[in-house]
């Protein structure tokens, strides 16, 4: 059976979504309920993917404390 990895980008400031970015990175913005990459993170988890990396930057370590190391039985890392 194949495994998927999947890699998002959330390392960005968001400059466009000021004032929200002052405090939040952008993947916390929230859309139809949920942020935007909690949201990703589901939708990957149900196709299938085992592994994702998360490009942070911008509030990493929130991201990081947010999210974790392991979401939907993914494991996800950091870079």
């Amino acid at each position: 059976m194949k495994t998927f990895h999947a890699v998002i980008l959330a390392a960005g400031e968001g400059k466009r979504l000021l004032p929200f970015t002052l405090t939040n990175p952008k993947t916390f913005a929230v859309v139809a309920g949920t942020t935007i990459l909690e949201n990703a993170i589901e939708r990957f988890a149900e196709h299938g993917v085992k592994e994702i990396t998360i490009v942070v930057g911008h509030f990493a370590d929130m991201i990081v404390g947010h999210i974790g190391r392991n979401r939907c039985g993914m494991e996800i890392d950091y870079i």
